[in-house]
């Protein structure tokens, strides 16, 4: 993993972490970056150790196939993104679905077709389709943004946050549980008490999954407490 992605990844966690913490009520706590487990938690009597993780529809031991193309087509959008206003300094919001095949052309091609399209008036919307190879085509929606938007990058791949929730059970979570459990020996070198999110980014496809019943419980797998968080609804405590 590069120090950009680790960066991107940490930053990732944070985020979640933080909305779990204002979803839980520990406002006296503060939050700090560790490795082993990923953060420490400080509160004025205790601290804690937390580990963070995701789980992703088809999880195998090369990773989710359905999180691995949202991350594809996330940097290939970024890409145009980097390339458009290198062309114009025109804030545009974008959003792309596919229309046909799977990704793939060079970002180069659509940040060149952007530019050309992006003298229109603020707020004014638009959209064309795009063929970015002879075996993908593309939907392009976007919006002329003020100046005071300069270079506005939080471009959205439609394709990446549609889909169908799936099921989810006792044994997926469990799996998941014992493989960080696998760790505890080493945290608990540094932390007495270690609790575990298990991140569900419903917001993707990759996370959308519901719950088969209405409470989940696990057996004791040795962290203090086991926490899934339902973003961007609510959390669960299911240890």
């Amino acid at each position: 993993m590069t120090d950009e992605r680790r960066m991107k990844k940490k930053a990732t966690e944070r985020f979640f972490v933080e909305w779990f913490i204002e979803k839980i009520g520990w406002d006296s706590c503060k939050v700090f970056d560790d490795e082993g487990p990923d953060f420490k938690i400080e509160f004025p009597d205790k601290i804690i150790g937390l580990e963070v993780t995701s789980l992703f529809k088809d999880e195998a031991l090369k990773g989710s196939p359905i999180k691995r193309n949202e991350s594809l087509r996330g940097r290939w959008l970024s890409a145009v993104s980097e390339k458009y206003y290198e062309k114009s300094q025109l804030p545009l919001k974008v959003q792309i679905l596919i229309k046909s095949g799977e990704l793939e052309g060079d970002p180069e091609a659509l940040a060149c077709e952007l530019a050309q399209r992006s003298n229109i008036k603020i707020r004014e919307r638009a959209e064309f389709e795009f063929t970015a190879t002879a075996r993908c085509n593309l939907e392009i929606r976007f919006v002329r943004l003020s100046d005071k938007f300069k270079r506005y990058k939080r471009w959205t791949f439609i394709d990446n946050h549609i889909g169908f929730s799936r099921e989810i059970d006792e044994a997926v979570i469990l799996n998941k549980v014992k493989k960080k459990a696998a760790k505890l020996p080493k945290y608990r070198e540094r932390y007495s008490e270690i609790v575990l999110l298990i991140v569900l980014d419903r917001t993707y496809e990759s996370g959308m999954f519901h719950l088969i019943a209405d409470e989940l419980v696990l057996p004791d797998c040795g962290f203090s407490s086991v926490y899934l968080a339902l973003y961007p609804e609510n959390y669960i405590k299911i240890c």
